[in-house]
């Protein structure tokens, strides 16, 4: 499962909570869409489309920017790449109007592993001198692959962390993406909350996440300590069900 990323506006907030901001803001209409909000490029495909729809009654001027993407546990890295082009990195958009632009990858055909970016979609209507958090982004997910590969997601290590919380650490070995919605440890009924954490997690081909995890009941993370003996630490013997697809 893929989420659509967008940056909560200050706008947005001022206006729930009744703070007072300039007239000139507070008219601005912020409305605009991007889709697809993920794109997969499976090589010799080279290219993939993008419509930006004005959803507002003024006009917009949007800034797209094209980002290489890593994962370092919960943090997401973006770098600046050669990898992807954009004929055009300004757009007016006139209002309730679309355009279509196209990326084009550029970066090596032959791959070891799937590659990751970011399509990255900003409004600057406010113009330059407007704060940074009045500003409304859209981060589209781009992944190039040159063949079916496949994910592999291991329990590189798992500790109870006192009640009815335990510590799990997941690697992807594989080469394309995993999403971690539908992730299931046998024995273990995850709360609510941790099955949210689950639906909005994903790891990149190669990449490591530390996940701290709930149980309904904290019998069921003493009677899995007695099941695996010593088998927390470095040899889990957490038993998982991977989710079927990406």
């Amino acid at each position: 499962m893929h989420l659509n990323f967008y940056r909560v506006t200050a706008l947005t907030l001022c206006l729930t909570f009744g703070f007072v901001i300039p007239k000139a803001l507070a008219e601005t209409p912020m409305a605009f869409s991007v889709e697809p909000m993920q794109a997969e490029m499976v090589l010799p495909v080279l290219n993939q489309s993008f419509t930006l729809r004005n959803l507002s009654s003024s006009s917009k001027r949007l800034r797209v920017e094209v980002l290489e993407r890593r994962q370092e546990g919960d943090r997401e890295i973006n770098r600046q790449t050669s990898d992807l082009r954009v004929l055009e990195n300004v757009l007016q958009l006139p209002p309730e109007s679309a355009k279509t632009i196209v990326v084009e990858y550029r970066g090596p055909k032959k791959l070891k592993s799937e590659r990751a970016y970011r399509l990255v979609i900003s409004d600057e209507s406010l113009g330059a001198g407007a704060m940074e958090s009045l500003k409304l982004s859209y981060r589209a997910s781009i992944f190039v692959r040159d063949q079916a590969h496949s994910p592999e997601l291991v329990v590189r290590s798992w500790q109870p962390k006192g009640g009815a919380r335990f510590e799990v650490v997941l690697k992807n070995q594989g080469r394309v993406r995993q999403a971690l919605a539908g992730l299931a440890f046998e024995g273990l009924e995850l709360t609510k909350d941790s099955v949210k954490i689950l639906e909005s997690g994903m790891l990149l081909a190669g990449a490591e996440r530390k996940l701290n995890l709930e149980v309904v009941d904290p019998g069921q993370i003493k009677a899995l300590k007695q099941v695996l003996g010593q088998s927390s630490g470095a040899t889990p013997g957490l038993i998982f069900q991977a989710p079927a697809a990406n």
